[in-house]
């Protein structure tokens, strides 16, 4: 097994698993994201391999946990992050602890009965932990609660734009005909996307959450195409999407995500989006998807 590293927004990763969870959550339990200000999201790290082990953390949490909280922070400095998973579920027996990360193991078999075995999430959060040259630790009390602790050197990069969106040298269609509306809450990818467009000569309106973006898209006469980041405060992409959906279904919707685990077209198309767009922003593929949605729309 080999990992990667590439560029990746470790806000938008946690994020948008977070809301993958609380999504569909159907326990009356209260459901935390804390992440630090101070966090530089841009870092390089191998993004599938740490939304498995965020993935099999969220999903052991919350299914030990019937009621009071989850709660998940996420912090970091320059060289590595930290990840903390904490849980006020059923706890784990301190003699068992040393096996919690093997496959299949369990506090005792009454456990076993009433929630099943931990499978091979936990053991795999470890083994892909060890390749990742980081650490795993837990820390739990029976009744109380568990804490999981997962640092990894995830070194800060420069935020990535595909070189490609720089080039002079791809010819920017003439868009001066159409209404684009796009939510972002990124300053900074605000800028890019509206450097990209602005050379199209298309009508843009550029919101920093769903909210103001819905609001704008019910009051303005027409709009051509949306282009919704998934994770955004407030409403995030996915539910304005569906909010979209409720009073037009033929509009080109376009999702902006860099999370891996998102990017099934399907997945994306059951909520309402015609397509996807990843980041780092590629400018003829950006270029490809509005020609491309915006002709079938006016055929």
């Amino acid at each position: 097994m080999t990992i990667e590293n590439i560029p990746l927004h470790i806000n938008e990763l946690v994020t948008s698993t977070f809301n993958k969870f609380k999504i569909a959550l159907d326990k009356e339990i209260d459901f935390q994201l804390s992440i630090s200000q101070e966090l530089n999201p841009y870092r390089t790290g191998d993004p599938i391999r740490l939304t498995q082990i965020i993935n099999n953390l969220l999903s052991n949490a919350l299914k030990f946990t019937h009621q009071g909280t989850v709660k998940v922070i996420l912090s970091g400095n320059e060289k590595s992050i930290k990840l903390v998973v904490c849980d006020t579920g059923i706890g784990v027996p301190k003699d068992k602890l040393q096996c919690i990360f093997e496959p299949f193991k369990q506090a005792d078999n009454s456990t076993t009965r009433s929630y099943g075995g931990t499978g091979l999430g936990l053991a795999i959060c470890s083994s892909l932990t060890e390749l990742m040259h980081g650490s795993l630790r837990v820390f739990s009390e029976e009744g109380v609660g568990t804490e999981f602790i997962f640092q990894v050197p995830l070194p800060v990069t420069a935020m990535t734009v595909d070189r490609k969106v720089r080039s002079e040298n791809i010819q920017a269609p003439d868009l001066s005909h159409m209404t684009i509306l796009i939510a972002e809450d990124n300053s900074s990818n605000q800028v890019i996307i509206q450097q990209v467009l602005n050379r199209t000569g298309a009508n843009i309106y550029m919101y920093d959450d769903g909210e103001q973006a819905l609001t704008a898209f019910c009051e303005l006469e027409h709009v051509d195409l949306l282009i919704l980041d998934i994770n955004m405060p407030v409403i995030n992409g996915i539910e304005m999407c569906q909010a979209v959906r409720e009073v037009n279904t033929t509009v080109p919707i376009l999702a902006l995500t860099a999370d891996v685990t998102l990017q099934d077209k399907s997945v994306l198309t059951y909520y309402g989006f015609s397509d996807i767009v990843t980041k780092p922003l590629q400018l003829d593929r950006l270029y490809q998807f509005i020609h491309a949605y915006c002709s079938a729309e006016q055929a």
